[in-house]
């Protein structure tokens, strides 16, 4: 018998294997910025949310003024360049099996909605989601209040929901809403970071289908 009713998946990072086009755009605007460009190893080691705090910490922020503009730009920049980035290994049969199993899934993202219902429809997963949640805004802020809205849409026991994400965001908004959280460090954050959370730690996707 399966553990778990629902899973509740992060997008960028987690479903999507986007961090290299990700960090491509943010090494432009370092050196746009006369800064240094990044590693991959330095960007998953300070990765953050908000946004603006991980702007911060890497110094692309100035005043708030200027933190929407260059993360405007960023986003204008990353979504013309969508169709770079694919599915991870493995995610496509833990979405397939679990789905035969009886059981649902659904998407929680900071993405701006019109284009993370796009890009799942590009990619031919969204009729694997029975919701697709995404940010009005770009701000790139906390998805806590939007996961609480989206929970109560789930008809689901909180003890049968699995949150499955790839940033110490996820475990917070998993906490928040009260649901297991699995983190697969595939994704925005090093395995070093999240180690640091009370969550089930897996090394692949292959591993979470495994786990269910």
């Amino acid at each position: 018998m399966r553990q778990f009713d629902h899973i509740i998946w992060d997008w960028n990072g987690t479903i999507i294997d986007d961090v290299s086009l990700a960090l491509s755009i943010l090494n432009t605007q370092l050196n746009e910025n006369a800064r240094e460009a990044m590693s991959l190893e330095e960007y998953r080691s300070c990765f953050t949310f908000p946004i603006k705090t991980f702007y911060e910490r890497i110094g692309l922020f100035g005043t708030d003024e200027d933190f929407m503009k260059k993360n405007k730009v960023f986003i204008d920049r990353y979504a013309q360049k969508l169709n770079e980035c694919r599915i991870h290994n493995g995610v496509i049969e833990v979405l397939d099996t679990f789905i035969r199993s009886g059981g649902t899934h659904s998407v929680l993202s900071v993405y701006a909605q019109k284009h993370l219902t796009e890009m799942a429809r590009q990619l031919g997963i969204a009729d694997k989601f029975t919701h697709i949640k995404g940010m009005s805004g770009i701000e790139g802020n906390s998805k806590v209040c939007a996961g609480v809205e989206h929970l109560s849409t789930l008809n689901c026991k909180t003890s049968r929901v699995l949150f499955v994400g790839d940033t110490t965001h996820d475990y917070e908004v998993a906490s928040a809403l009260g649901v297991q959280c699995a983190l697969i460090p595939k994704g925005h954050q090093s395995k070093e970071v999240l180690s640091g959370c009370q969550a089930l730690l897996l090394d692949s996707h292959e591993e979470l289908l495994a786990y269910l």
